[in-house]
């Protein structure tokens, strides 16, 4: 009997586990990134103003893990959430800057990657990152139409599936939002009507060529989601010891509206050591959403000195000058800022 309990009691524990074991483990990382300010504004009329001021450079923190399940599959997750490192604060929202940057899960294998949930935007991971970014301390650092400054054509997106694969030096890379309305709307007297179940399909291509990387993106909002149209491209050429040169191309269809266009030319030269001077010089036509509705030219030129210190810390000095003029009236903002920072990866 004593026997028996023994053997019965084995079988639980090793029941109880294997579960546990079979557990994928989380990786827990963090990027902190915070800057010293000065910025200046002269308006089209009324007074000078300017301020200096510690800020936060979108700092986030998330979690990630991966697990094996043999015939070359694996599963992930991934979660990450935006915090301010100039209060300790987390963000409440989910906007592009803060809140619930990312949350999804999916599998891998030979087919390629399928992810559900609030992940990348293809168009900003392609011909997006080719220029946002480039001069540290800017959330957006060019006027790109895809940057975390721009609500209309977001970085992240939720209620997504995504698809991604290699073909050969082709990279793909998909996305389509759902609305979540189960493809139903009630009115209130109790009616249905049909809705369109997808609200944004992102689709980009990325492949190399020689020295030059090339991207190609495009996205297609629904009739429901304002009916606008994205296309972007960008080339980055590369020419060894860490200097590259680059040229991004954007247009966007505001669905009845003028048609905004942005290009931005761009460069990092690296001096060795983890030392670099970095540029970009933008061009933005018909900017509706960036000037806060009013349609408007931008332009922008930004310049920054980078130093890596090692793999987790980097500190800077960069400095932009945009000038926003309305396309109705002619009259002119200009917005000059100058900052220091830190950046530390853990």
């Amino acid at each position: 009997m004593n026997l028996k309990k023994t053997a019965l009691a084995a079988a639980v524990s090793a029941a109880l586990i294997a579960p546990m074991a079979a557990q994928a483990e989380a990786t827990a990382y963090g990027s902190i990134r915070v800057k010293l300010e000065h910025t200046s504004i002269e308006p089209p009329v009324g007074d000078d103003v300017s301020d200096l001021g510690v800020e936060d450079v979108v700092s986030r923190f998330g979690l990630k893990g991966d697990m094996d399940l043999g015939n070359g599959m694996k599963a992930f997750g991934h979660y990450e959430f935006g915090v301010d490192a100039t209060n300790g604060a987390i963000f409440n929202t989910a906007g592009n800057n803060g809140g619930n940057r990312l949350g999804y899960a999916g599998l891998q294998g030979g087919f390629g990657k399928v992810a559900l949930g609030r992940q990348w935007s293809p168009s900003y991971l392609t011909t997006g990152t080719s220029v946002v970014g480039i001069v540290d301390g800017f959330a957006d650092g060019a006027l790109s139409l895809v940057s975390s400054s721009n609500a209309a054509v977001p970085v992240r997106s939720s209620r997504a599936l995504t698809y991604a694969n290699q073909f050969g030096p082709v990279t793909l890379m998909t996305l389509f939002q759902f609305n979540n309305d189960n493809g139903t709307n009630q009115s209130s007297d109790g009616t249905y009507t049909d809705q369109e179940a997808l609200d944004r399909a992102d689709i980009a291509v990325k492949f190399k060529a020689g020295p030059a990387t090339i991207a190609l993106s495009t996205i297609q909002d629904s009739e429901a989601n304002g009916d606008d149209s994205h296309m972007g491209a960008s080339v980055v050429f590369g020419f060894g010891s860490g200097h590259s040169a680059r040229v991004h191309y954007e247009s966007y269809d505001y669905g009845g509206a003028d048609d905004a266009i942005s290009i931005n030319v761009g460069g990092i030269f690296s001096l060795g050591g983890g030392k670099s001077i970095r540029a970009i010089y933008g061009q933005q036509t018909d900017a509706v959403v960036l000037s806060g509705g009013t349609p408007s030219d931008i332009t922008e030129i930004a310049l920054g000195f980078t130093n890596q210190i090692n793999k987790a810390t980097k500190v800077w000095v960069s400095g932009r000058n945009r000038v926003t003029e309305a396309v109705a009236s002619g009259a002119e903002t200009t917005m000059t800022e100058i900052n220091t920072g830190i950046r530390f990866d853990f």
